[in-house]
């Protein structure tokens, strides 16, 4: 059974920079970059770019990366790629990152999660 502590842990959302600088056994909470805070912000891709885990994220017209996508694929409900990024805090909804895709940056907008509105029927 975990304590407290270590659940908390499992939920931090700053990390590491690479879980390889983690060592073995280590858990990468105890091993994030000091002074940089990240965050969890959903992010939709406003062409035909399919986000894919591990990509660079960089703010617009910026050749210094903000982060890294931690999950994306294509939303056959939505028709377009969609993905969570671990970014810097200065993101916020409505802004656009641009992510690197085999070579080339394509759009993605930062948008508040639920990626769909659930839906509710009204008696």
């Amino acid at each position: 059974m975990s304590t407290s502590d270590e659940v908390g842990r499992d939920h931090d959302v700053r990390r590491a920079t690479e879980v390889s600088d983690v060592p073995e056994g280590g858990h990468p909470a105890d091993y994030r970059t000091p002074g940089r805070a990240q965050a969890i912000n959903a992010t939709k891709a406003v062409g035909r770019g399919i986000p894919r885990p591990g990509m660079a994220v960089y703010a617009e017209g910026s050749d210094e990366p903000l982060g890294e996508l931690t999950s994306g694929t294509f939303s056959p409900t939505l028709r377009t790629g969609i993905g969570l990024a671990l970014i810097g805090p200065e993101i916020k909804v409505g802004d656009t990152v641009t992510g690197d895709i085999r070579g080339r940056r394509e759009p993605f907008l930062v948008v508040k999660p639920p990626f769909v509105e659930p839906s509710t029927k009204e008696a």
